[in-house]
């Protein structure tokens, strides 16, 4: 998973630090960047993941890294909340930023699925639960990299 994720939070900052010059009707570059820098966070938190699922031995050492993951959602959803608000919440960048919102907010449902499917070892729902993130992560990319064109 985080052969996935980790292209996906780089390919984020590099998008989003290109649409730092801005013109003046569009939300502050600083704005547009802290989404970027946000999602590489939550890159990390997902790679904490991977990492916590062959290592952790105890059902809590697990939970550690899926509440990691869900605090850093939380708060790139803030942080796309600001985007929105800044873009005056209509027009190509403030929808750009809904479909990204409404995508990681899937993503999120997503890993607590999977969470729940390994804390009960039930294999069959865990690999659905993966499966829907490997779907999910290109098409949350993309909507990402809309940002360089509708933010600017």
């Amino acid at each position: 998973m985080t052969k996935r994720i980790v292209p996906l939070a780089v390919a984020c900052v590099a998008v989003l630090v290109g649409a730092l010059p801005a013109a003046a009707k569009t939300p502050p570059p600083l704005v547009v960047a802290k989404v970027g820098i946000e999602v590489a966070k939550l890159g990390l938190a997902a790679g904490g993941i991977d990492t916590a699922t062959s290592k952790c031995t105890s059902k809590p050492c697990l939970s550690k890294s899926y509440a990691a993951f869900y605090k850093q959602a939380h708060v790139l959803d803030g942080a796309l909340q600001t985007l929105w608000t800044a873009a005056g919440k209509s027009g190509p960048c403030a929808s750009a930023v809904v479909n990204a919102a409404a995508g990681f907010d899937s993503l999120t449902r997503n890993y607590h699925s999977l969470e729940a499917a390994t804390l009960k070892n039930d294999k069959s729902a865990a690999t659905k639960a993966y499966g829907q993130i490997q779907t999910k992560t290109p098409r949350l990319t993309a909507i990402i990299n809309s940002f360089k064109t509708k933010c600017r």
